[in-house]
């Protein structure tokens, strides 16, 4: 049937197929799909979006490239992309640099680029009298420097990832435009600065903060960032966080996400509570694995009247009776917080008769479309009556196979990087 489909939808399939996994290797899915017929070819090789996507690394699917047959399929994949942009992700540590030199003739086209290099292709980057007009988007992956000629001055770029340490980290990041940033391994000035020089900075992440060395100055004594909406700290130390989040100052933030911290409870309590009466334009709160107690919790709600989204993440003996209480609009014990929350998710032990978080469920009905609900070793007995908050439009979630210790994921939680080299962006 496929031969018989009309060029531009056989196009658009394989355009679709290749953009869920474009940087496989370089380009392997439309690479096998122009190996199918000749009309398969035909179609393929006259769509450049197809061919836009270069993934350049030393070892593919656990074989070694020769430098001599990547600089053929790298030539003839620029040949086919024609003249469109192109996304970059060069990570390819061979002393034969022609790979590289053919790839920067190219620095005109790249929108996106995530790069790793060694001593010698930074040499070549730095000399290169490369121009970067189309960048928008770029990771530095274990660079000791942003001193990188043409590309530290590219006049577009908006979202910048950093995932290794740069000692130092210049005061102002050289790109003035950025507007999401991902900062790995730095310490309270050097996060301060940023936000204090970024002025368009909107998406902040920070993954391994520390402390302030010894020998530094005194910290500023408060960082505003009038423009900041996103906040996201992740596996980051006692020190860094109280120093960020008690001279930071973000009147219009709408989103804050806090996964896995070294903060002791009695320390991150009264800290978030000052940092969240500053921002009450908060809609979005996102707790993964931190310290605080259901106490904690239910006093911050008052705080937040314009949220929208919930999602806590405890471990999994974690009860939260009083929690499901405290979100209850209805009955004696009933409160006026959250008013607008569309959105929750909870995560961890669960101590509370069906009855009540029924209740709950049900006095939200308006407002509430999606819930959430992943305990360990818990069976709900009422999803039978659940029906009818379902046909009014809610969603519910419930997953049962939580155990103590485990690391549960969830993609609307997004807390599934593990490895502190990949913060997620999802800002």
């Amino acid at each position: 049937m496929a031969t018989t489909l009309p060029a531009e939808l056989l196009s658009l399939i394989f355009q679709h197929a290749h953009e869920i996994s474009p940087l496989a290797t370089v380009n392997c899915r439309t690479h096998v799909a122009a190996a199918v017929c000749h009309r398969w070819r035909a179609v393929a090789l006259g769509n450049p979006l197809l061919w836009r996507d270069i993934h350049i690394q030393r070892t593919v699917d656990g074989h070694k490239r020769r430098p001599q047959g990547l600089r053929d399929l790298l030539g003839l994949q620029l040949q086919r992309s024609g003249q469109i942009t192109l996304r970059v992700r060069f990570a390819y540590p061979d002393s034969d640099i022609a790979v590289f030199k053919l790839l920067l003739t190219t620095t005109d086209r790249w929108a996106v680029l995530d790069i790793e290099l060694t001593g010698a292709q930074r040499s070549l980057l730095m000399a290169y009298p490369a121009v970067f007009p189309s960048l928008v988007t770029l990771t530095l992956r274990h660079v000791s420097t942003l001193n990188l000629g043409g590309l530290s001055f590219a006049p577009h770029v908006t979202d910048v990832r950093i995932l290794g340490p740069i000692t130092p980290l210049p005061a102002a990041l050289p790109w003035d435009s950025v507007t999401r940033c991902i900062l790995l391994y730095i310490n309270t000035e050097e996060a301060l600065a940023v936000l204090n020089t970024a002025a368009a900075l909107q998406a902040f992440c920070v993954s391994a903060g520390s402390g302030v060395p010894p020998g530094l100055g005194p910290l500023p004594p408060l960082c505003t960032a009038p423009a900041l909406r996103s906040l996201r700290i992740t596996r980051s130390l006692e020190e860094f966080v109280s120093s960020l989040l008690g001279k930071l100052a973000a009147p219009d933030l709408q989103s804050l996400m806090l996964d896995t911290l070294d903060v002791p409870a009695h320390v991150l309590s009264p800290l978030l509570r000052t940092f969240i009466s500053a921002s009450p334009g908060l809609t979005s709160l996102s707790l993964t694995r931190v310290s605080l107690s259901e106490p904690d919790l239910i006093a911050l709600l008052p705080l937040l009247p314009a949220l929208t989204r919930l999602a806590v993440v405890w471990p999994a003996d974690v009860h939260t009776r009083s929690l499901i209480g405290a979100l209850t609009l209805t009955g004696l014990a009933r409160t006026s917080w959250l008013p607008h929350l569309t959105d929750l998710t909870l995560v961890g032990g669960l101590s509370v008769p069906d009855t009540l978080l029924f209740a709950m469920l049900h006095s939200r009905r308006k407002t509430l479309k999606r819930v959430g609900l992943f305990y360990a070793g818990r069976t709900f007995f009422f999803d039978r009556s659940l029906d009818g908050l379902r046909a009014g439009g809610m969603t519910v979630d419930m997953n049962f196979e939580v155990t103590p210790g485990s690391e549960y994921k969830d993609d609307t939680v997004e807390i599934e990087d593990e490895d502190p080299d990949e913060p997620n962006m999802d800002l």
